[in-house]
């Protein structure tokens, strides 16, 4: 863990020191762009020590995270080594997921204390949001608020504070939904029927999590609460003696990470899943059994896919009674002991452990009365606390509003607002405020969200998937139209799973199917002018992607001046895949953004010879022919999606809105502050000198059964476009030009069969 928190540390831009084991470290460095830690730019921000030789560099460290393993005589060591070096000014943490803070701090000098708290990430840190930040009895409460602030706005995580109890709030919650299979289901069920069953009630696969954390961390996970929280109603949930995974311990299938990589579940030949039986000891097809309330729940949506499970009579049913009434009861009898609020244990859960909700939220749209007749129903009925028993009397007693506004304080007693982020930026609640739509069709939106002194209006796409389509590129017009008349600025951006997954498809395939090729071709010319306009027009425009930012919804991005980024953007040019290839600029803007690094007597020189084209071309072909995605905004940089100047927010605790915020606040600075208009580039490109090098390799690859060959097709539309068609060096090739290559790839691919049916295999149908 300490390896990934160095390497998202880095690529935030901080300069780290990575400490481990003499020779260990540099292993690990050495590893790090491999294993997704970090950007090769971040990884150079890294400096590998060893522990014992290079201690004396604590001293100029201004945050010491201890990230060594869940063992708490080991951590007190590794803290003692820290105590000894690190400055009097200087933060430290320990990345514990249960060992007491108290206990790490116990016998140490108070300045120590005052300065040393609980900083838990949450694995994969670059994937999930969750920090928990616990602090010690002794531990500076203005640091806390200080150092929660930083983490939000600057490491940008989702924090919640935590008490000093075992396994704290996340692993306390979540360790008894890891275990719950290994006590209540029954023994029909196998490790798919599990995993299916507390997907359908909490949208998340213990036995697959874990694979995932590996198996070995099922002993001191359990035995942190078991030895520590002896009064604890539910502590032989944490028993620590789990014959299933003991079993698998001693085969060396402690999952993912291990050599074998394989615990309950693993993959055969060809990458078939495979789950473990433990009745033969072998892998066996992962299949479920045939259970009824299972198979009607996968047909029905939530809420009633809840109720439908519950209600069954089958074995899956009765698991999903225990897993649904017994961790909101246990929840519930928590709140107050591990930490303040409902809302915290939600927010553990969504944010630690993916759960696309929290307990007391499924419970809230189950029903306030069901859940407690349930809990009583199930054996529940001794946890449920005073708090909860009294809000069930209330005619109206509620968790949450029915808009999740608000929720139930047990402080107060009383429903009180769900905090907002300071000055965040909602869509949805602008769209339903008076005088606030400027424009609006069934695809996009625009919005006012002008600040003093600078015009600003918002482009939220509100089409399925936010989609783009010809309602987007008609709201786009609007907004710069509006902009342009008010000397102000454009800002794109929305919330959801997608900033914009690309067009939509479906109009896609009517249109091919039913020979509406021009059509076709209109939007394509849509499309390319108001991406250019985005580029040239006299206005601010700033694009705010987020999520699935890709095909035409990265063109519109790319477009923009300038990109206020979410960090955990999903990037890419994947139009390979519905068999087109980028036609909106995506090709001209990636090389755009490729060459124009190069000085210009060099780009036009003599230096400037095919070979060298070529090696600048190949890397952006390579992405659009190979549907290459980022795995976030850093990656996305490197990619060469984004320019210098492009701003990276990261925001996976306050989310979109924040975001939004920091874009609207950019784009007012550009309107007060000036702003200069790009100018159009030149192209110097090879042509078809350049284009039967990677002509080749598409023939190569479809012989050799690598691809169809429709896509050797599709990849040498887009190079025959990057290379720049009929030209060669020394002509100047201009955007219009490529852009009318662009086009005329689109239309010789989109119309075929082929490409009809590579659309049907993306929209499954």
């Amino acid at each position: 863990m300490g390896a990934q928190i160095a390497g998202y540390l880095a690529d935030l831009g901080f300069e780290v020191d990575m400490f481990d084991l003499p020779g260990v470290a540099r292993r690990s460095w050495e590893q790090m762009v491999k294993q997704g830690w970090c950007t090769l730019t971040g990884r150079f921000r890294i400096t590998p020590r060893a522990t014992g030789e290079d201690d004396e560099v604590l001293s100029s460290a201004s945050l010491i995270v201890e990230a060594v393993f869940e063992d708490a005589k080991v951590k007190r060591e590794v803290c003692d080594r820290i105590e000894r070096h690190a400055s009097a000014t200087c933060l430290i943490a320990t990345n514990t997921s249960g060992i007491s803070i108290d206990e790490m701090a116990r016998g140490r000098a108070p300045e120590f204390r005052r300065r040393f708290f609980g900083l838990h990430f949450f694995n994969p840190l670059k994937h999930l949001a969750f920090a928990e930040l616990t602090p010690g009895r002794d531990t500076d409460p203005d640091l806390i608020t200080a150092f929660a602030e930083f983490a939000e706005k600057t490491l940008g995580k989702g924090v919640v504070i935590a008490r000093d109890t075992p396994n704290f709030i996340g692993n306390r919650i979540g360790g008894w939904a890891l275990f719950a299979p290994f006590r209540f289901a029954p023994p029909e069920l196998n490790a798919v029927d599990i995993d299916q069953t507390f997907k359908a009630v909490w949208g998340w696969e213990p036995l697959k999590t874990w694979d995932i954390v590996g198996l070995l961390l099922a002993k001191p996970v359990a035995a942190n609460v078991y030895d520590r929280a002896v009064d604890d109603p539910e502590r032989e949930v944490f028993s620590p003696e789990v014959p299933s995974i003991e079993t698998l311990v001693a085969r060396g299938l402690t999952g993912r990470g291990s050599k074998k990589k394989s615990g309950f579940f693993g993959l055969g030949d060809r990458r078939q899943k495979l789950m473990f039986d433990f009745s033969t000891g072998e892998y066996v097809p992962a299949t479920g059994h045939d259970l009824p309330s299972l198979k009607a729940a996968a047909r029905a949506k939530f809420p009633e896919n809840l109720r439908i499970l519950l209600e069954g009579e089958d074995g899956a049913a009765r698991f999903a009674r225990h897993c649904f009434f017994g961790l909101v009861a246990y929840s519930a009898s928590l709140v107050g002991k591990i930490c303040d609020e409902i809302t915290d244990v939600d927010k553990a859960m969504r944010w630690g452990f993916n759960w696309p909700r929290g307990p007391f939220e499924v419970a809230q749209a189950y029903g306030l009365d069901k859940v407690l007749q349930g809990i009583e129903a199930s054996g529940y009925g001794k946890l449920v606390p005073p708090w909860l028993a009294e809000l069930a009397t209330r005619s109206e007693g509620q968790l949450y509003s029915k808009d999740g506004s608000s929720f139930h304080s047990r402080k107060s007693s009383r429903l009180e607002p769900v905090p907002l982020v300071d000055g965040g930026i909602y869509p949805d609640r602008l769209l339903n405020e008076a005088g606030k739509t400027l424009f609006k069709n069934d695809d996009a939106a625009v919005v006012d969200i002008s600040t003093a002194g600078a015009p600003v209006c918002l482009v939220v796409f509100t089409s399925r998937g936010n989609s783009a389509g010809p309602g987007t590129i008609v709201a786009l017009h609007k907004a710069m139209d509006w902009a342009e008349g008010q000397q102000g600025a454009v800002v794109i951006g929305n919330t959801g799973r997608a900033f914009c997954a690309g067009a939509n498809l479906h109009w896609l395939l009517e249109m091919s199917e039913s020979g509406r090729a021009d059509a076709l071709e209109q939007i394509v010319k849509d499309g390319q002018e108001v991406t250019q306009r985005l580029t040239y027009c006299d206005a601010v425009t700033i694009a705010a992607p987020h999520g699935y930012t890709l095909g035409g919804g990265s063109e519109i991005a790319l477009g923009a001046k300038v990109r206020v980024v979410n960090a955990t953007v999903t990037w890419g040019q994947p139009e390979i895949n519905p068999g087109v290839i980028p036609a909106w600029g995506g090709c001209m803007r990636l090389l755009r953004r490729a060459l124009k690094g190069h000085l210009t007597y060099y780009h036009w020189g003599e230096f400037w010879t095919r070979e060298v084209a070529g090696d600048c071309i190949d890397p952006v072909w390579r992405l659009i022919a190979w549907a290459e995605m980022s795995r976030d905004a850093y990656d996305a940089r490197e990619m060469g999606f984004l320019d210098p100047e492009d701003v990276i927010v990261p925001a996976q605790g306050l989310g979109q809105p924040f975001v939004l915020a920091r874009a609207r606040q950019l784009a007012a600075a550009m309107v007060v502050g000036g702003w200069r208009r790009p100018s159009p580039f030149l192209f110097n490109l090879p042509g078809k000198a350049l284009l039967c090098r990677f002509q080749a390799i598409c023939d190569q690859g479809a012989l050799g059964g690598l691809f169809p060959q429709h896509n050797a097709r599709i990849a040498t539309a887009s190079a025959n476009v990057l290379c720049g068609g009929d030209t060669r060096l020394g002509e100047p090739v201009t955007e219009s030009k490529l852009l009318e290559l662009e086009r005329e790839g689109f239309m010789q691919l989109v119309m075929t069969k082929e490409t009809q049916a590579a659309i049907r295999r993306v929209l499954k149908m």
